[in-house]
C-alpha cells in the first residue's frame, strides 16, 4: 500500500523540525564553554567585520594566520553577519553552524531522493537527523566543522547537475568553498572531482558544453587564490597583499598532522571509525558516531556499496552507492596520512560512511525477516537518541572552559586577574569582545612570537596560562580549574578563599574588610 501525499509530507516536515531543533536549541549553553580555536574564529570574524582586516591586519587573507599556523577562513567569513548583528558571544559564533547543519539535512533528502524511493528516503533522513556525530559536529564553532557542509553541497549539485546543467555551478561552488574550510580537503576536493567527472565522461553523462565550461571556470577560479597562496608559502612567490585579498606568509607552513607513518595511521583512522578509540569532544563517550551498535553495519554498508559500485561501473550506471564510494575513495590518502586521526580530522568521511550504513541496512531489510525487524532497528535508534540527548548536555569530558560566569562576577573587583589553562582568544571574547587586535596583539607589550606561534601571556589586567609555582599577587583574583587542587591550596594557604565557582571554575580572592 502507497503511502498517501499528506502523510509523506508530515514525516519529512516532523524528521526536518525534529532535525533543527536538536542542532539549534540552547547553543550558547551546549557545550558549555569555548573552544580555543572557535573562539578565535569568532575573534577573526568580529576583526574583519569591524577592522576590515584579519587579527593580523590582512584584507581578506584566503588563510588566517591567527596563532601562527594558520586557520581556515570560510567559517569566520561566513559568520560575520551574525558577529556583526550580535556581537561577539557564544551563540554568534555558533549559530552559523548550527544553521549549515539544517541545511544540510535538506541536502542529505534530496541528494537519496534522486536515486531512492520516498520510504527509504526518509529512513536515511530521520536517521541522519538523529545520529549524535552530526549534532555534535554541529553544535559548536569550530572552523573546520563546516567541510562536510560544504563537500555534500558539491555532491548534490554534481547529482542534480548529470540532469540539469545549472547545477553543476553549485558544485563547483561547494567544491570550491570546500578549499576554504577545512585544510584536508586539499587532499580530498581533486580526488572526488576526478572521480564523479571521470565517471560522468565514463558513461557520456558529462560533456563539453556551456554548463560544464562555466562550472570548470569557476572551480579553477574558487581555486587559484589558494595556489596562489601555496606558492608564496613553499618560496615560489613573495606575500601578495593588495587592497581586496591577500595571500599571507604564514610563520609555520608545512606537514603538521601528516605523517608517513601509514600502519599506525590507518589503524588510528580504523579505530575511529569504529568507534574503538576514544575521541574526547567529537564523540560522546558509551554512543560513538552512529551509536555504537552500529559498527557492524558499517562493515557491512561498506562491503555492500563497493560491491554494488563494481555492478555499476560494468553497467554504467549510476547510484547512490557509487557515488558513496567515490567519495569514500576521495578520502583515502586523509585516512592514510593523516596522523593522530580524530572525528575532526576525519569529518570529510562521515557522511558517505553514513550513506553506506544505511544502504546495507536497507538491503538487508528489504525482503521476509529483514524487513519484518525494520520497525525494530528504527526504534532501537530512536531510544538510542533519546539517551544520548538526556546526557549530552551533562558530559564533562565535553564541554570547554566555562569561564564567562566568573568573568562578569570579577568585572567591578579591583585587581589583576590571573588563569590556569585559558587561551587568549577565548579570553578576547568572554572579557574583551570589543578590544581590537592592534590593542591586543600587536600594541601590547607581553604578546611576543615563539617558534612561530604568537604567545599573549596577558591582555589589560587579565593574564593568561598563570603556572601553579608562579609567584602569588596577594592583592589578585585567581581563576583556575576546578579540579587544580594543588594551586587552589596553595592560594588557599596564603589566605585566598572561593567567592564564586561553576563546575568548571572556581574564584578566589583574599577577603578585604
Amino acid at each position: 500500500m502507497k503511502s498517501s501525499p499528506w502523510g509523506f509530507r508530515l514525516a519529512l516536515a516532523a524528521i526536518l523540525i525534529i532535525g533543527c531543533l536538536v542542532r539549534l536549541t540552547n547553543i550558547d549553553s551546549t557545550p558549555l564553554g569555548l573552544n580555543a580555536d572557535e573562539a578565535y574564529a569568532g575573534y577573526e570574524a568580529w576583526s574583519m567585520a569591524n577592522a576590515g582586516t584579519d587579527s593580523h591586519g590582512y584584507v581578506n587573507p584566503v588563510y588566517f594566520v591567527s596563532w601562527g599556523s594558520g586557520m581556515n577562513v570560510l567559517y569566520s567569513y561566513l559568520s560575520v553577519p551574525a558577529v556583526k548583528l550580535l556581537g561577539l558571544n557564544t551563540f554568534s559564533l555558533r549559530i552559523t553552524q548550527a544553521i549549515l547543519g539544517c541545511f544540510t539535512l535538506i541536502l542529505i533528502y534530496l541528494i537519496t531522493r534522486r536515486f531512492l524511493n520516498r520510504r527509504s528516503c526518509l529512513i536515511i533522513l530521520g536517521l541522519f537527523a538523529i545520529i549524535p556525530w552530526h549534532i555534535m559536529l554541529v553544535r559548536w564553532g569550530l572552523e573546520s566543522n563546516i567541510l562536510p557542509f560544504c563537500l555534500t553541497l558539491g555532491v548534490f549539485g554534481f547529482v542534480y547537475g548529470l540532469e540539469q546543467r545549472p547545477f553543476l555551478l553549485l558544485a563547483a561552488l561547494g567544491f570550491g568553498l570546500s578549499l576554504y574550510s577545512y585544510a584536508v580537503a586539499w587532499m580530498i576536493v581533486p580526488f572526488l572531482i576526478v572521480g564523479l567527472v571521470g565517471y560522468g565522461i565514463y558513461t557520456k553523462r558529462i560533456t563539453l558544453n556551456r554548463w560544464s565550461i562555466i562550472s570548470g571556470a569557476l572551480l579553477i577560479l574558487l581555486g587559484l587564490p589558494l595556489l596562489l597562496f601555496i606558492l608564496v608559502n613553499i618560496g615560489l612567490l613573495p606575500e601578495i597583499r593588495t587592497s581586496f585579498i591577500s595571500m599571507p606568509k604564514m610563520p609555520i607552513f608545512g606537514s603538521g598532522g601528516y605523517s608517513l607513518n601509514i600502519i599506525e595511521n590507518l589503524t588510528n583512522s580504523i579505530n575511529v571509525l569504529f568507534n574503538i578509540r576514544p575521541d574526547g569532544y567529537n564523540v560522546l563517550s558509551g554512543y560513538g558516531l552512529f551509536f555504537l551498535f552500529s559498527s557492524p553495519l558499517v562493515a557491512y554498508g561498506l562491503w555492500h556499496i563497493f560491491r554494488i559500485t563494481r555492478d555499476n561501473i560494468k553497467a554504467k550506471k549510476w547510484s547512490l552507492e557509487l557515488i558513496s564510494a567515490i567519495w569514500i575513495a576521495a578520502c583515502i590518502p586523509v585516512f592514510i596520512f593523516i596522523s593522530d586521526a580524530n572525528a575532526t580530522r576525519l569529518n570529510a568521511l562521515f557522511i558517505p560512511v553514513f550513506f553506506a550504513m544505511l544502504l546495507g541496512l536497507l538491503h538487508l531489510t528489504r525482503t521476509g525477516f529483514g524487513r519484518q525487524i525494520l520497525p525494530l532497528i528504527l526504534a532501537t535508534y530512536g531510544i538510542s537518541f533519546l539517551g544520548f540527548w538526556q546526557a549530552y548536555p551533562y558530559n564533562r569530558a565535553w564541554n570547554f572552559p566555562q569561564t564567562a560566569e566568573p568573568i562578569a562576577y570579577i568585572q567591578d573587583l579591583p585587581g589583576d586577574v590571573y588563569f590556569d589553562g585559558i587561551h587568549f582568544p577565548e579570553l578576547l571574547v568572554s572579557a574583551h569582545p570589543t578590544i581590537p587586535a592592534q590593542e591586543a596583539i600587536y600594541d601590547n607589550p607581553h604578546a611576543f612570537w615563539h617558534h612561530g606561534r604568537i604567545v599573549v601571556p596577558r591582555i589589560d589586567r587579565y593574564h593568561t596560562n598563570v603556572r601553579h609555582d608562579a609567584p602569588i599577587d596577594l592583592d589578585g583574583i585567581y581563576i583556575l580549574r576546578a579540579d587544580n587542587w594543588a594551586f587552589i591550596n596553595r592560594l588557599r594557604d596564603e589566605g585566598f578563599t572561593i567567592v564564586f565557582e561553576n563546575p568548571d571554575r572556581k574564584v578566589l580572592k583574599i577577603p578585604h574588610e
